[in-house]
């Protein structure tokens, strides 16, 4: 067999179950914790489980085409995290209303240039040295 397998021998094999387990549910988990804390009745958590898992997965598919590579696109936990006390003083509809202005104004920042524009002013060699790609890059240049 070429390379090294996989190998699933205790105690390591129970570990990487568990963490394949974790890591895959863990997002899951969040969203049911604020559900919970925000009163959703069974209605709104399957809407919102399917916005957040079928969106996601449908925009990574229409990435990946048009890309041509692998692409993950997913909902941000800890938009989720503050969504949640929202809905303890907000309405839904009024939660919902900023989340779409606040997509609105990170798109039109984007496609516009001025997150590049911001982004040029902001030191970020603390955070590229932690990525090795970003470190050959800047040795190429």
């Amino acid at each position: 067999m070429a390379g090294n397998p996989v190998r699933f021998e205790p105690p390591y094999g129970y570990q990487r179950i568990y963490r394949v387990v974790v890591r895959r549910y863990r997002p899951l988990a969040i969203l049911l914790a604020i559900a919970s804390s925000a009163g959703f009745g069974h209605d709104h958590l399957a809407t919102w489980l399917f916005g957040a898992y079928v969106t996601g997965g449908l925009i990574s598919m229409l990435t990946s085409y048009f890309y041509r590579q692998p692409s993950g696109i997913a909902f941000s936990i800890p938009g989720a995290i503050v969504i949640g006390p929202a809905l303890n003083h907000l309405g839904f509809a009024e939660v919902v209303g900023a989340s779409l202005v606040a997509g609105v104004v990170i798109a039109v920042l984007g496609l516009t240039g001025w997150v590049r524009k911001i982004m040029s002013l902001c030191r970020t060699t603390g955070t590229d040295d932690w990525e090795p790609e970003v470190q050959s890059k800047r040795e190429r240049k």
